[in-house]
């Protein structure tokens, strides 16, 4: 036993919980009674000491205006530098309510309308989105899937990256929905096409933290100081509903830039509650993480042996980070009947939801996603509704 629960089945229905919103699940799956193991936020309680620290402020009573937060990001650039060995100045961090609206931000900063945005597919569905809806055209390089592992295809890449529209590429570290972490000798290579075709690189790491033992994460940054690197504790402390993400610019110019796009849409300081978690969390959350990242290792290799002895059709994309996994399904999508694909059948028949590997464009299809980042019970019970499903297919 550890010092933190990670046991407790806490009822999240009613609480304007995506994850667990019938209405999501019945859209989702068609069935808004399935136990979700689909989008990426975790079932356990976040850290006592965030809580506590939030309760404290809470106690307090006023929630005036926020003077800055440079506390928090202090307190994350004292973060990098113990984990990753990575010393950054904390004037060098910007703050956004998300890193999906800091994305949003540097496609504006750093782009034109028009120009083209390289993401490495399958991809977080909202990078197509946000590419699109401000105008930029999405520009795919397709992961290379062999043996069970995903890489980057380095020859189709520079090929991208040689279009003359080509001006940005948004890098995703460790990869969703792969888990992959990428080596420090990937990033100099994808640096290195970057710097020859003059191509910006903003690279989403929010999955860092959930790095696994035995793997090491490397920021992008700390690489290619033209890079942008974008972190948040919202993962990795389980508040992803407090919105306060990192955006690390080292280059002095792009950082000017990137903050005044901010000042114009009023984008300046965190609010109080969300200020107050993520200094808690970057300063009193290690040990929670380190037992976290155990259980998380543990689950994983919970789903393979599962798999391996139960539903051999299906095979485990292991991840290397997080808490999500992809699932190669392609085999047992064969069977299925026309019009019909493996999250509805799970859904219907076997009462869990899984999320669509398709959401994550046409190079997930065939694959579905799987969030383990749940009590060890629960997840048993979702494996053996699995199962059971695809041994009656």
């Amino acid at each position: 036993m550890g010092r933190y629960d990670f046991t407790a089945i806490i009822d999240r229905r009613g609480t304007n919980s995506v994850k667990w919103d019938p209405k999501y699940l019945e859209r989702l799956c068609g069935n808004p009674h399935a136990i979700p193991f689909w989008v990426a936020d975790m079932d356990f309680r976040a850290p006592p000491e965030i809580l506590q620290a939030l309760h404290q402020r809470i106690d307090h009573g006023v929630f005036g205006y926020l003077s800055g937060g440079e506390e928090a990001l202090e307190a994350f650039a004292q973060w990098t530098a113990q984990r990753y060995h990575w010393n950054i100045p904390a004037e060098s961090v910007c703050f956004t309510p998300g890193i999906i609206s800091g994305l949003s931000a540097a496609v504006n900063v750093f782009t034109d309308p028009g120009d083209k945005v390289i993401i490495q597919t399958p991809a977080y569905r909202p990078f197509f989105t946000l590419i699109r809806e401000n105008n930029r055209k999405v520009l795919e390089n397709p992961l290379a899937y062999e043996q069970n592992r995903f890489s980057i295809d380095f020859a189709h890449l520079e090929k991208m990256m040689s279009d003359p529209s080509a001006s940005l590429m948004i890098f995703c570290s460790p990869h969703n929905p792969s888990g992959r972490v990428w080596p420090k000798e990937d990033l100099q290579e994808v640096s290195r096409l970057a710097q020859r075709y003059g191509v910006k690189i903003i690279s989403d790491e929010i999955h860092a933290d959930l790095t696994y033992p035995g793997y090491t994460h490397t920021p992008f940054s700390a690489v290619a100081s033209h890079a942008v690197t974008c972190m948040a504790p919202s993962k990795t402390f389980n508040i992803p509903g407090e919105h306060f993400s990192c955006i690390v610019i080292p280059d002095e110019g792009d950082r000017k830039a990137y903050t005044g796009y901010l000042k114009a849409l009023s984008i300046q300081t965190p609010s109080v509650l969300s200020f107050t978690a993520a200094a808690a969390a970057y300063r009193h959350g290690r040990a929670w993480l380190k037992e976290l990242l155990e259980l998380l290792t543990s689950h994983a290799e919970l789903i393979d042996s599962v798999l391996r002895r139960r539903a051999p059709e299906i095979t485990l994309v292991k991840p290397e980070a997080s808490f999500i996994a992809f699932l190669d399904c392609r085999k047992v999508e064969e069977k299925l009947s026309p019009g019909k694909d493996l999250v509805s059948v799970l859904g219907e028949k076997g009462g869990i939801a899984l999320h669509r590997g398709s959401w994550f464009g046409k190079a997930g299809r065939g694959f579905v996603r799987i969030n383990f980042g749940t009590p060890t019970m629960l997840l048993e019970e979702g494996l053996s509704k699995l199962v059971r499903t695809i041994q009656s297919l």
